[in-house]
């Protein structure tokens, strides 16, 4: 035990800028709200289904009251890190944004603080109550999906837990809340219990430049789905059927670019989600000849089943290769089931015989692809994802 100074013992000094630092960061530390999950009362054993999925089906400059209010919830809860709700219709594709039942959570992952945040909103929005109810609070709040860290969880899937996400952005800058309609409206039970347990809904943040609230917004079908896809473009029907069936979306700054190739990986996933995203049991990639390098890749369950199927090969599959028009061809043919054509095509640079000569005439007299002049096919040159949008509604 350290002897105590006498009274005679000049006094120690704290340094100057060590106490001003010192007092910084008491300061810092007592304005730093705690990671501490939503208030919630006490329901009972009775719960909400789990919500089926609702598309976009209209465009809408509303913030719905139930969002609302779960914004502010968060807020409370855990501090700073707002979001968006409302999305304009001319941006990006089909999106429950665009109806205001979606919420950005602006949380990064590569940030310590931000992930804690997170992990513990999620263990509490997905963990099982009292009453052994799964996925509680989701059901009760009327969630319809969650998007974070390339990875969703889907009410409406819930049997099958976290799975890995394709989309064009990875989602790990943000989480992604979608609800149903009757979340949406605050007609959950989450909402409908004592409300006690709920913040007065704040005020909706300044509107970004191209989410103007409470500005009438275009009819989604009033021009083009995407900034640099609009109602004149040659294709604009093919790329709006391929987003609003999910089986790809746009990017991030609104645009669909569609003059950018397409890679194998890309590719996959689109035939994969084309097919109703099949599900291939993870312990057969092996047997499939998948590398172990594919494993947790955004396109691993497309993958799977393009080689369980025997549409691509798992052996020496390079995802970040750029696809042919040979090569669309050829996974065109295989995902439709190698059908056998009625007769030969008229291709100069098409050898007849053999399987891409199977594909390319069984795909051209049913009108999914078509020559780039008269006699030719140019198997050798690459597809964009116009064409590709094109090829695959072609073949839906």
């Amino acid at each position: 035990m350290p002897r105590p100074a006498s009274a005679c013992a000049p006094a120690h000094r704290t340094p100057a800028r060590l106490l001003l630092a010192l007092v910084l960061v008491a300061i810092v530390s007592s304005a730093a709200p705690a990671n501490a999950a939503p208030a919630t009362p006490a329901f009972g054993a009775t719960i909400d289904h789990y919500a089926a999925y609702e598309g976009q089906t209209q465009c809408l400059a509303i913030e719905q009251p139930g969002v609302k209010t779960f914004r502010a919830m968060l807020q409370q809860a855990y501090g700073a890190n707002g979001g968006g709700i409302l999305r304009a219709c001319d941006v990006g594709g089909r999106s429950e944004h665009k109806e205001g039942r979606a919420y950005d959570w602006m949380l990064d992952v590569n940030v310590a603080a931000d992930k804690a945040k997170a992990d513990d909103f999620l263990r509490w929005l997905l963990a099982t109550d009292q009453h052994g109810n799964r996925h509680a609070m989701a059901r009760r709040l009327g969630v319809m999906y969650v998007i974070w860290n390339r990875q969703s969880w889907s009410a409406y899937r819930a049997a099958e837990g976290w799975q890995p996400y394709s989309g064009a952005s990875p989602h790990t800058d943000h989480i992604h809340i979608s609800f149903s309609w009757a979340g949406a409206k605050a007609q959950t039970s989450f909402f409908q219990a004592d409300p006690s347990h709920l913040p007065a809904p704040a005020p909706a943040p300044a509107p970004a430049p191209d989410s103007p609230s409470g500005t009438p917004v275009a009819p989604i079908s009033s021009g083009g789905p995407f900034r640099d896809v609009g109602a004149s473009h040659p294709m604009v029907d093919e790329i709006r059927w391929l987003t609003d069936e999910d089986i790809a979306e746009g990017f991030t700054d609104g645009t669909f670019r569609p003059a950018d190739p397409v890679s194998r990986s890309h590719m996959t996933v689109f035939l994969w989600r084309s097919a109703g995203e099949p599900h291939v049991k993870g312990n057969e990639k092996r047997t499939l000849g998948i590398s172990e390098s594919h494993d947790g890749r955004f396109y691993e369950p497309a993958l799977r089943w393009a080689a369980s199927a025997e549409v691509v090969e798992g052996d020496g599959f390079l995802p970040d290769g750029r696809v042919s028009r040979a090569e669309m061809a050829l996974l065109l043919h295989r995902a439709a089931g190698s059908p056998a054509p009625r007769a030969g095509h008229a291709f100069t640079d098409v050898t007849p015989d053999g399987e891409l000569g199977r594909a390319v005439a069984w795909l051209g007299e049913n009108g999914i692809v078509r020559g780039t002049a008269p006699g030719r096919f140019s198997p050798s040159s690459g597809v964009t994802r116009a064409q590709t949008a094109a090829f695959l509604f072609r073949l839906a």
